[in-house]
This record gives C-alpha cells, structure tokens and sequence, in this order.
C-alpha cells in the first residue's frame, strides 16, 4: 500500500488514554518500507450509552459529557512520540490526525450537534456525523503534506 491508517492512541473510556503499541511494533516498519503512515487519535468512548439520555428525555445540554482531562488531554497523548518518530529518516513520512476537537467541542461531547447524532452507541462515532464534519480528516491531512 502507499499508506496506511493506524489508531496511534488506546482509550477504552476509563483510565487516561494511552500510546498504542502499533507505534513502536508496526509504524517503524511501514516508514522504512517507504508506505506513509495516518496516526489518528483514538476517539473517546462514554461510560454509559450517549443516546439513552436523549432518549429518556433529556435535553442535549443535560446530556452532555464533559472529557476528563486527565483521562483525555487536549494535547495528544502520543504527541512527543510521534515527534521522535517523524524526526527519523525514513522513506516513508508519518502523518497526524486529531478528530478529537470535531466529535467533542470544547472538550464536552454532546450526543447531538446540530439536529446529526454524533455517537452512534458508546464506542462508535455516527457516519452521518462524520460526513457531516466537512472532511475534517481530508482538511487536517491535506494540511500536512499529506496527498491522496
């Protein structure tokens, strides 16, 4: 392939996200093989079903889930590894995506924005919601060099 996408971070919706393995294990490897690399930030995971709220009645304000920042930083968790690792010289170049700021604005995920329900269930994000977004992946590659 002439690129691939890995999820660069783990978050599983308790405990602070952490550096997926694939970074150290399969990313090295497909740079040195010349295939270019997406690393996308994990997307957050709710504790309870999103919608249920919605649901049962409450408003989306009520609804509302407000990130733990210490379980989910602003910041990228893999942020100083994905440094060390683009500063190697490798035939093939690593890229990074963060859809985090899309799927929870201001660090508070909503189970609707607009009249589109973003979450599809606790761990999936709807795709009405994705196409929605205006191609935040393709704005957020294409400003990086990154060409399909």
């Amino acid at each position: 392939p002439e690129a691939v996408m890995v999820t660069s971070t783990v978050y599983r919706g308790v405990g602070p996200e952490t550096v997926s393995p694939v970074l150290d294990e399969e990313v090295p490897e497909l740079l040195g093989l010349g295939i270019d690399v997406v690393a996308l930030r994990t997307a957050p995971r709710a504790a309870e079903e999103p919608n249920d709220c919605i649901d049962a009645g409450g408003t989306p304000e009520e609804c509302t889930t407000p990130l733990d920042p210490t379980h989910l930083p602003v910041e990228r968790t893999d942020a100083s590894r994905l440094a060390e690792i683009s500063v190697t010289e490798t035939p093939g170049t690593l890229y990074a995506a963060d859809l985090l700021p899309v799927l929870c604005p201001e660090h508070e995920c909503r189970p609707l924005i607009g009249n589109t329900w973003v979450f599809l269930d606790r761990h999936h994000i709807s795709a009405t919601y994705m196409r929605s977004t205006g191609g935040e992946l393709g704005r957020q590659l294409e400003e990086s060099g990154f060409a399909w």
